[in-house]
């Protein structure tokens, strides 16, 4: 089913500003912990988020028992009750297996989907364009494209321009270090038609200034959304000594977190849980932080403060 281009326009409109990449809260045998997923989404509205993205890799998608996956797709979509719109990571190895996702994603009320190339397999460009535009036809939502560095399945620019201009792909969340975003941004851009979403919390301001509007997070997205909105902010009303402060104290934050821990990912759930809005619990193969590695994430909790509560007050 075609989406028009007044509605995909409407929808990136709304999408402009910081997408979060959910956290998957857990409880101690691995289920979804739909008190906390209620309190963790009520606290990233409540800081700006101008949309939901479940089932990303800060989500552990990859990893989660399938009764999870479809848990935390159906609490999402209930919790959030269309108050912002919802895309759903269906990454997968195969498009029968994305299309099944993709269809729950649909019955449950989803606004659009999220996918990686598959990865268990080389892929030259040819087919990696061939999934995404079978996925995009095949499925009754929008398309986000996922070039995440991650997978280790690179989307070449020429395939990404092709992808640009194939209807019901609306947009590409590009990690990607900053020569190669700004080359996606320049040639693969539509106003109105396809957004590149920049994922990467490093590049926040620089992007920013490139001219991109829509941005995923993970880490930040979870653990201080008010913070990351404010940095969108100051960039709309052409505040760049401001954009350029918060951004180093968020890029110092981040590095004092994610570069002391043996996983970001469990660093991230961790602080998450300081703030009382999700347990530590992660999917293995991923683990815990261990008692010696919470310690600098705990400094950087107290030395950081500010990042956490949204207040832009330091001017260090």
């Amino acid at each position: 089913m075609a989406i028009t281009g007044e509605k995909i326009a409407q929808l990136l409109n709304k999408m402009e500003g910081l997408t979060v990449a959910l956290a998957t809260p857990l409880d101690i045998e691995g289920n979804l912990d739909v008190g906390s997923l209620n309190k963790l989404m009520e606290s990233v509205i409540d800081g700006g988020a101008s949309c939901l993205f479940p089932l990303g890799w800060a989500g552990e998608q990859p990893l989660l028992p399938r009764h999870v996956l479809e848990d935390m797709m159906t609490e999402t979509i209930s919790i959030n009750d269309g108050r912002l719109p919802v895309m759903v990571g269906v990454s997968e190895q195969s498009l029968p297996k994305a299309l099944e996702l993709a269809q729950m994603a649909c019955d449950k009320g989803a606004d659009l989907i999220l996918a990686t190339p598959p990865y268990s397999y080389p892929i030259s460009q040819d087919l990696i364009f061939q999934y995404f535009r079978d996925l995009a036809v095949e499925s009754s939502l929008p398309l986000v494209v996922y070039q995440n560095d991650e997978v280790g399945v690179r989307i070449d620019l020429e395939t990404m321009v092709r992808l640009s201009d194939t209807p019901g792909i609306v947009a590409v969340k590009a990690t990607l270090p900053f020569p190669e975003l700004q080359r996606y941004f320049h040639h693969a851009h539509r106003a109105g038609r396809f957004a590149v979403i920049s994922g990467d919390e490093y590049l926040y301001g620089a992007a920013l200034s490139l001219g991109i509007r829509h941005f995923t997070m993970g880490g930040p997205g979870n653990f201080s959304p008010r913070w990351c909105t404010s940095i969108f902010e100051s960039a709309m009303a052409g505040d760049w000594d401001s954009v350029r402060r918060k951004q180093k104290r968020l890029t110092d934050f981040c590095d004092a977190v994610y570069l002391t821990t043996g996983s970001p990912y469990a660093a991230v759930k961790y602080v998450i849980g300081k703030l009382g809005l999700c347990s530590p619990y992660i999917t293995s193969p991923l683990r815990m932080l261990s008692e010696e590695q919470k310690k600098p994430v705990d400094a950087a909790i107290v030395e950081f403060k500010e990042i956490l509560s949204g207040q832009a007050q330091s001017r260090k």
